[in-house]
């Protein structure tokens, strides 16, 4: 379902009441990946692959990219080193296009389960080469999460280094 405020766009995501998406502002939807990586690619290729997991804009106003990390239930490690880009989808998904993932204190839909970290723990310690403890631990649970399933036109907003927080103004 869809409808025009303030000139805009806004689309009502099914199963999340008074929940609305926009193209622009806190309600616009947000891709985070690792700083200075492309979203639409296979890493390392040019091999187009789905956008995967979005959120909010405004459920990142104000943190650092190791406080976005802790929100979004990203493994350990992911944001906190080198930082993060934030790309803003310029299409809202469509019915079909996305599914609803909950909360991010459910890591991949599923009630969180603390042995898989312990044994991620282990497997990160053993092997030096991974670059962030394998595991998604929750997050928020006031931050909700879409899983899109196709690829759309993004725009990039910000590259935000460790030390500095996301503005507070949307865009």
């Amino acid at each position: 379902m869809s409808r025009v405020v303030d000139g805009r766009d806004e689309v009502l995501p099914p199963n999340a009441p008074g929940e609305r998406w926009a193209l622009t502002g806190g309600n616009s939807l947000v891709k985070v990946v690792r700083f200075k990586t492309d979203p639409r690619y296979k890493t390392g290729t040019k091999e187009p692959k789905p956008l995967g997991y979005v959120t909010l804009q405004k459920n990142l106003f104000s943190k650092r990219p190791t406080e976005i990390e802790t929100a979004l239930g990203l493994p350990p490690l992911s944001l906190s080193e080198r930082g993060c880009s934030v790309y803003r989808l310029l299409r809202l998904p469509t019915i079909g296009e996305f599914s609803d993932e909950l909360t991010a204190d459910f890591p991949n839909g599923l009630k969180f389960n603390p042995a898989d970290a312990w044994e991620a723990r282990i497997r990160y310690d053993k092997d030096r080469s991974l670059r962030e403890v394998p595991y998604h631990p929750p997050g928020g649970k006031n931050v909700r999460q879409w899983d899109v399933k196709v690829q759309l036109p993004l725009v990039l907003l910000h590259d935000l280094p460790p030390p500095l927080p996301y503005p507070d103004v949307p865009l």
